[in-house]
Parts: structure tokens; C-alpha cells; sequence
């Protein structure tokens, strides 16, 4: 099925989200719309910095599909996640068997620093 013939109040699976190098970024897009959740990698920790869905987006479980992609890129790429987003943040609280990738709050900004 393409996206044209799928039903718009669905989310993309995480196939649709793309890891935007360049921009430092996961985006989902539709049309001419675009949710996305910026980072910023420094060594081996990635720092999951903010979350934008736009209002035409929203409820339809994009913010947590970005979430979910994004921890899975840290898994998979051996990275330590800093949750500086508030939703990124919320989402593990939710999935504690990410908890191993959590840098403890205490160290974020000595591992942010390089220190």
C-alpha cells in the first residue's frame, strides 16, 4: 500500500522515519508536513534534544514512534542516550528496558562536556 492509499490518521511505521544526518535529526514526513526529533552526538552518547510534531500531527502516536526509532538507533549503534527532551525523557520512563542506555542525570553534563 502506498502512503497515498493509506489511512492519514495512521502513523508510519518506523520504516518512514529517516535518520537526517545532516540536519541532526529523525523526521517522519507526510505531504508537506514533518515531525521530527533533533540530537546532537558527541563520542558515545547521543543527547535527544527536542521533539516538534505539528498540531495536523498530532495524537496519532508520531512523537512515540520517533521516540521508539530513536532509542533503537542508540541500541543498535552502541551509543548512551542523555534524554534532554521532556517527551524522549517521559518515553523511557515508560520502557524501562532502555534503562541501560540512560546516562544517570547526574553525569549529563560532565558526558555532554567530553569531561
Amino acid at each position: 500500500m502506498s502512503d497515498d492509499q493509506r489511512d492519514p490518521a495512521l502513523p508510519r511505521s518506523e520504516v518512514g522515519i529517516v535518520n537526517n544526518v545532516e540536519a541532526n535529526q529523525f523526521e517522519w514526513r507526510t505531504g508537506t508536513e514533518r515531525a521530527i526529533l533533533t540530537y546532537r552526538v558527541q563520542g558515545n552518547v547521543i543527547a535527544y534534544r527536542h521533539t516538534v510534531v505539528p498540531p495536523a500531527l498530532r495524537n496519532r502516536g508520531i512523537a512515540a514512534a520517533l521516540a521508539a526509532h530513536a532509542v533503537a538507533h542508540a541500541r543498535e549503534n552502541g551509543l548512551m542516550v542523555v534524554p534532554l527532551c521532556p517527551y524522549v525523557l517521559a518515553y523511557l520512563a515508560k520502557h524501562p528496558e532502555y534503562g541501560d542506555l540512560v546516562v544517570p542525570r547526574s553525569r549529563w553534563t560532565e558526558v555532554l562536556d567530553g569531561n
